[in-house]
């Protein structure tokens, strides 16, 4: 492989200034008392180390915000699965065929 399969940066700013906090969170959460600035990490990562659904459970284990993350992806799964429940034998089939 010649390639790089994965790169990273970080970039600090004053806090609200990348778009990640948006000013209500800022508020709501009083951000502003404990701190001034924030720090993103921006990063490019090759499928070949990780699919899209096992890194955004890596990421979202690493955000500030990973118990609701797990609580969303927790949901998300039980509604599929009960989704998939109510498919006919035929609809499942036809589903994994195509």
């Amino acid at each position: 492989v010649d390639k790089i399969l994965c790169e990273g940066q970080l970039s600090t700013g004053p806090l609200g200034s990348s778009g990640a906090i948006s000013h209500a969170q800022i508020r709501e959460r009083h951000l502003v008392e404990t701190c001034d600035t924030e720090t993103v990490k921006l990063f490019r990562i090759h499928h070949a180390i990780a699919d899209g659904v096992s890194m955004g459970v890596v990421l979202a284990d690493a955000s500030d915000e990973a118990d609701k993350l797990d609580g969303l992806i927790k949901a998300e799964v039980e509604k599929r699965r009960c989704r998939n429940e109510q498919r006919s034998i035929l609809e499942k089939t036809a589903c994994w065929i195509s």
